[in-house]
This record gives structure tokens, C-alpha cells and sequence, in this order.
């Protein structure tokens, strides 16, 4: 008697026809099937490892953070050091519009540097960096004094850099570490180079904004602060002026 069951159609590791038979309303052998099964699984399990990882990145939102704030820092300093709006999507190599180089654009691009490539012990040691990290192509055609990149990332920071407390009203935080370069001392610095006190100020809603208000100096000009739920205490004195 002729056995009617169809062959697999599948074929062998030396490349000839499988002779096994295919399991019932199948077109291929048990052994073929176990197979393909097995390479399923594994597909299946790669794309969950993949997702647990992507999960797992997600979550680490400190090494997440990082990896994109070093990524988007380059990418600025490049385009304030050779011109390039920052609102553009090219990268400053292969931008092909117009270029204008400020005095202002080039000081925050190289502070963006100097955090990016210190701490550095001396200012000389600082220059060497920048030299080393920025290419021909890029460098400005004046470098100020290091200790002139830090004060105007200083002035900065006093200008943009305004918070709003229900605690305290209008305030400054304290300089941020890369503000200060580690040859200087954090008390000089802020000794000599005041953070701003805010009296006669006045601070009102913006809107039905919960993150933002208005402030007014009283000379009347207007700024859009930032909301802070919850003042540092270290900023209290700088806020209060003491």
C-alpha cells in the first residue's frame, strides 16, 4: 500500500530534499517544525531583551540624561564657535548658510567646552584643552583669557538664571560648579562677583501658568521667571541679599 502522506518541504543542511513526511494539515516534518519553532522563540526572546534594555535605559534616567546632554553640548559649542544659528539642524561642518561669530557665542562655547573637557588644575592646562578639543576648522580667531570664559559664564548665569520661590520671592541660585574653575575659591568668587538681590521687585501670575511668573523690576522691565516649589535653603541668604 502507497503511503499517501506528503513529504516536508523543506530541505537538509547539505542542501537535498528532507525525506520526513509533514505532520498532518502541515507542509513540513516534525523535526523541521521543532526547528522552526525553536528559531521563533529565539527571535521572540531577542526582542524582549531588546525591550528590557530599552526599558531598562529609560529608566536610568541619570545615564540617559548624560548621554544626551554631552551629545547636544558638542553639537552648541560647535555652532557658537563657527557662527551657526543654533536653530538649524546641520551640523556646523555642514552648514552652508550664513555665519555670524559673536564675542558672547564664542565665550559660552568654550565654557560648554571647558565643563565638557575638565576639571583642569591650572588655566594653562585649561588652554591646552580647548586647543586639543577643538578643531582647526572651528577655533575662533580670538580666545579670550580662561578666567574671562568663567566670568562670562558667571554673568550668565546671574542674568538667566532667576527663580521664583512662594518662600522667598525672586532669587539666584548659588554659582553651579562649572562656573567656578577649580583654581578659583566658590567664597571669592561670589564675594566679588555678587549674585543679584531683587528689592523693589515685584513678582505676579503668569496666566494660569504653574511653572512661570511675571517679575517686574521697578524700572518696569518684565522678565518670565521659572517657578520654584521649593528653595533650596542654601539659596535662602543669596535670595535675602545677606
Amino acid at each position: 500500500m502507497t503511503d499517501k502522506r506528503l513529504a516536508c518541504s523543506r530541505t537538509k543542511k547539505d542542501g537535498t530534499p528532507c525525506k520526513g513526511f509533514a505532520l498532518p494539515g502541515r507542509d513540513v516534518c516534525f523535526s523541521h517544525a521543532r526547528s522552526a519553532e525553536e528559531a521563533s522563540e529565539q527571535a521572540r526572546a531577542g526582542q524582549v531583551a531588546q525591550v528590557r534594555s530599552r526599558r531598562a535605559k529609560a529608566l536610568n534616567i541619570n545615564a540617559l540624561r548624560r548621554e544626551v546632554t554631552e551629545a547636544r553640548a558638542l553639537d552648541i559649542a560647535a555652532k557658537l564657535l563657527s557662527g551657526v544659528p543654533l536653530d538649524v539642524s546641520d551640523s556646523a561642518r555642514n552648514y552652508a548658510g550664513r555665519r555670524k561669530i559673536t564675542h558672547e557665542g564664542t565665550v559660552i562655547g568654550l565654557h560648554i567646552l571647558l565643563t565638557l573637557t575638565g576639571p583642569h588644575v591650572t588655566p594653562s592646562a585649561a588652554r591646552s584643552a580647548l586647543e586639543e578639543a577643538v578643531p582647526p576648522g572651528l577655533r575662533p580667531t580670538y580666545v579670550p583669557p580662561i578666567e574671562d570664559v568663567y566670568k562670562a559664564a558667571r554673568a550668565q548665569w546671574r542674568e538667566a538664571s532667576i527663580m521664583y520661590s512662594e518662600a522667598v520671592g525672586l532669587f539666584v541660585s548659588a554659582y553651579p560648579p562649572n562656573c567656578v574653575a577649580p583654581w578659583e575659591d566658590a567664597y571669592e568668587v561670589t564675594k566679588n562677583e555678587p549674585l543679584p538681590t531683587f528689592e523693589g521687585w515685584e513678582a505676579s501670575p503668569l496666566g494660569d501658568s504653574p511653572t512661570h511668573v511675571l517679575a517686574r523690576s521697578p524700572e518696569g522691565v518684565e522678565v518670565i521667571v521659572r517657578r520654584e516649589s521649593v528653595a533650596p535653603q542654601r539659596d535662602f541668604a543669596h535670595a535675602l541679599g545677606r
